[in-house]
């Protein structure tokens, strides 16, 4: 039998800032409360434009605009939906994170204790055969403990595993509901880590204006 501390030491620890996490969650409740409190993109701010600007390009504006304002209102109420969701992962992923560590730890103890048994029998065996099945127990004793550390290991990133794909259906939501497109959330995406949500969520900014080239053309002008 292969030694388990060679095989899966150390046990690793999830990765991810809940901080950065739960302050993604804020700035989408303070975005939904802000839309909330102007109604979104009115409708009537197409017909508004058009007092105001004609000709091609306004013709191109008032048609994105007229787009961006649907999407904006088919999206807010998403947005406390999401935010929930990563309120809900920050919290999974601390609970994980020091389930992990107390697992590791009792790992190392597992060694530690099987170390401090083989030294005790080293310095006080006299019968070669009964030294040898004391070690063989301690090594035994050592491999069930660390079996067992690498199960609860295993249960503990399945419950992550799991509040990750929750997470990221709301998140998905955000996006189907700026472009109604279906969007089938998938059990690998990273969530948020370190960087907050960059590089996790779905492109809810490409989902609002990918199609929209006038828009698109301002921002690249802009930038």
């Amino acid at each position: 039998m292969s030694s388990l501390l060679e095989r899966a030491s150390p046990l690793a620890t999830p990765s991810g800032d809940p901080t950065s996490i739960r302050a993604a969650a804020r700035d989408l409740r303070r975005v939904a409360a802000q839309g909330l409190a102007c109604g979104g993109l009115d409708a009537s701010a197409v017909a508004e434009l058009a007092l105001v600007w004609q000709g091609d390009a306004a013709t191109r504006a008032r048609a994105d605009l007229a787009v961006l304002a649907a999407r904006t209102r088919r999206v807010l109420p998403h947005l406390a939906y999401a935010a929930d969701g990563l309120e809900r992962y920050a919290r999974a992923l601390e609970h994980a994170v020091a389930q992990a560590e107390a697992v590791r730890r009792r790992a190392e103890a597992a060694v530690d204790e099987h170390a401090r048994r083989v030294a005790i029998l080293r310095s006080t065996a006299t019968d070669p055969t009964t030294y040898a099945a004391a070690l063989a127990h301690a090594a035994r004793d050592r491999e069930s403990a660390l079996a067992s550390a690498h199960r609860a290991h295993g249960a503990v990133l399945d419950e992550l595993t799991a509040a990750a794909g929750q997470c990221a259906r709301r998140l998905d939501a955000l996006t189907a509901g700026a472009s109604q497109r279906a969007v089938t959330a998938g059990t690998g995406r990273a969530i948020p880590a370190a960087g907050g949500t960059a590089g996790c969520a779905p492109d809810v900014r490409g989902a609002f204006i990918g199609d929209l080239g006038f828009v698109r053309e301002r921002i690249e002008v802009a930038a």
